[in-house]
């Protein structure tokens, strides 16, 4: 009778969360229905700094530079955040997909914080707070506080 060859396998090292190694199972945005909107949020502090959209192109130019592209609807053109006037180029730590795979959120850090993300100047572009106060009647008004 023969003696059956022992092999121990090899305990393999846990995945450090986040980092993409090879033979891993990734999803990928879905682009199909065309542009995906794209919540831009600071790394460090978690605020959300911005919403815009990318189209295929631009996530993989900011997938391989680790710099933040966006697809313009008003300009209908490439946009690279901070390569034209701010000099405020994001710069992408970490890149999270939904679970229907159609709104990505960039977690990004600011080269020229200074100027501001939004086109106003503005550390934000979701920086004023609107309330509804809702009067006896029924009837809406809006109330902005600013920060």
């Amino acid at each position: 009778m023969k003696k059956k060859a022992k092999y121990k396998r090899k305990k393999s090292k846990p995945t450090p969360k986040g980092k993409i190694t090879a033979g891993m199972l990734i999803r990928l945005p879905d682009f199909s229905k065309g542009l995906v909107p794209v919540i831009i949020v600071d790394y460090v502090t978690k605020q959300v700094l911005m919403l815009a959209f990318t189209r295929e192109q631009e996530f993989w130019e900011t997938f391989h530079s680790h710099e933040v592209v966006f697809w313009s609807r008003s300009r209908k053109k490439r946009w690279k955040k901070g390569e034209e006037k701010s000099g405020n180029i994001l710069q992408v730590h970490e890149i999270h997909l939904d679970c229907d795979g159609d709104t990505l959120i960039y977690y990004v850090s600011q080269k020229n914080p200074g100027a501001g993300v939004c086109h106003t100047g503005a550390p934000t572009c979701f920086s004023p707070v609107i309330l509804a106060v809702f009067e006896k009647k029924g009837n809406t008004t809006a109330k902005i506080i600013p920060l």
